[in-house]
């Protein structure tokens, strides 16, 4: 059994242990799991948090998609750091590598100005509402910073509407 799900393994590690065959499970982190249950209901969330040092050692396999994912996971489910194997994901796109070659054509990007870009998800685990806060007391004591924020996901129009009730629209592009 492959799953991505904390609480596709917790169920799977339990199964396996209680069928009394012997499946493989492998774990496959993605992304961090236990932080994602934040969001669910507080029973939810506890119970994964008391379910995960048990279900996940019952794993052959623990992996994570990079190091912070398995730093954070080796201290929920109290496992040696060196225990969970990091598997980066292949990322290559032809695509990426054609539009590098391209001259950027940006109103920002000029010497008037300096620039933070961040490139990432728009998701809860980004912690983006943290970044366009901190935006805001940055560019009140230093007013040619601009920030552009590359990316998509779930929380788009929640940070447009933040950027919005910051008073950070001509300062901020998405």
């Amino acid at each position: 059994l492959l799953t991505f799900s904390a609480n596709a393994i917790c169920i799977a590690g339990l199964a396996n242990l209680f069928s009394g065959r012997k499946a493989w499970l492998v774990i496959y982190e993605a992304i961090d799991s236990i932080a994602e249950l934040r969001n669910t209901p507080w029973s939810a969330y506890k119970l994964a948090l008391l379910l995960a040092p048990i279900t996940y050692r019952l794993a052959d396999v623990i992996s994570a998609v990079g190091d912070g994912v398995a730093l954070s996971l080796s201290r929920v489910i109290r496992v040696p750091r060196p225990q969970i194997r990091v598997i980066h994901l292949p990322g290559f796109d032809p695509a990426i590598e054609h539009a590098a070659l391209k001259a950027a054509n940006h109103r920002w990007l000029s010497p008037e100005f300096s620039l933070v870009i961040a490139a990432c998800r728009l998701s809860a685990q980004k912690d983006l509402p943290m970044l366009l806060h901190a935006f805001k007391r940055v560019v009140t004591a230093n007013p040619q910073v601009r920030l552009i924020i590359l990316g998509d996901g779930p929380q788009r129009h929640e940070l447009e509407l933040l950027r919005r009730t910051l008073g950070l629209d001509d300062l901020v592009d998405m």
